[in-house]
């Protein structure tokens, strides 16, 4: 395109006034300004647009053509322009959210109620389907946010810090493990064991217990919903990995008994991962902002 907007503007604006004084009062230039941008536009083209008849310009028809095309393209962009307004100022579209684990979910009404009262324009879409693969998703653009155990070093991720928490194993009631101070991984070696349904490499039954010390369980059942692993242990039928605080927000607590995992304990470290990027949506930023301060005031896991 050899033109620019503004010979385009300059274009109308001479036709619309009668003369180049009154144009240029319009598009706030100088007469000589206007006239070299003319000739500017002129040369470009490499033919005359007007004629000057005593004080009027005439258009040439090189000048009329390009006078229709100006009034289409200037109308063109003033529409999009109102449009792009109109939808800055409209309410921003949801945030596209998934955990690592479906138990996460428990806690969003009462993150989803604090998200209310401080910014009642941000709508949340939870996108389940992502669940087991949150991270790729967010790097594709189908997610805006994923809540990850993973220390991911994905440079293109953002990770927001938001809490720790710790695995432990829960035992049947009667069970000869359940006096013991903490579980390794002989222990668990004879026994059928129920973990999240996660793959493998995620899943703390293996990466930090069975794997390291060369080993396997006796039997391993992956499962989706945290109330179905608490009762194959209320039945005294398997042992639970899972995390401290789902189980004791249970009502089923007190009929088992929560073990550590290794003496020294297994903690995992939760992050909201975001894209890195310096035009992050401000609607992503104020919910990344809320759920940070929900976690660290701990008042998602009291509601769950």
């Amino acid at each position: 395109m050899h033109l620019d907007l503004r010979h385009l503007e300059l274009i109308s604006a001479i036709v619309d006034e009668g003369s180049v004084t009154k144009a240029g009062e319009r598009l706030h230039l100088t007469q000589s300004a206007l006239s070299c941008q003319l000739k500017e536009a002129e040369k470009r083209l490499g033919t005359l647009l007007f004629r000057r008849l005593g004080r009027r310009m005439v258009l040439t028809p090189a000048g009329e053509r390009l006078l229709r095309a100006s009034r289409i393209a200037l109308r063109e962009i003033d529409e999009a322009e109102r449009e792009i307004r109109t939808m800055s100022a409209a309410a921003p579209p949801p945030v596209r959210l998934a955990t690592e684990c479906f138990t996460c979910y428990t806690w969003l009404p009462s993150l989803l109620q604090r998200l209310h009262r401080r910014a009642p324009d941000i709508e949340v879409s939870i996108a389940a389907e992502y669940t087991r693969s949150s991270v790729p998703a967010l790097l594709k653009g189908d997610l805006d946010v994923a809540i990850i155990t993973a220390n991911n070093a994905d440079r293109r991720l953002q990770l927001t810090p938001l809490f720790v928490d710790e695995m432990i194993a829960a035992v049947p009631i009667r069970h000869h493990l359940a006096s013991r101070k903490w579980i390794e991984a002989r222990d668990l070696a004879p026994e059928h064991v129920v973990t999240f349904d996660a793959p493998r490499e995620n899943l703390t039954l293996f990466t930090d217990i069975m794997d390291p010390a060369g080993l396997k369980p006796g039997r391993h059942t992956r499962m989706q919903l945290s109330e179905a692993m608490i009762e194959l242990v209320k039945a005294g039928i398997a042992i639970a990995i899972m995390p401290r605080w789902v189980v004791a927000s249970h009502s089923a607590a007190s009929q088992m008994r929560l073990v550590r995992l290794t003496r020294k304990g297994i903690r995992r470290q939760w992050s909201a991962a975001t894209l890195r990027t310096r035009n992050l949506p401000q609607h992503i930023q104020e919910f990344t902002s809320v759920l940070s301060e929900q976690m660290q005031e701990g008042t998602l896991f009291s509601a769950a």
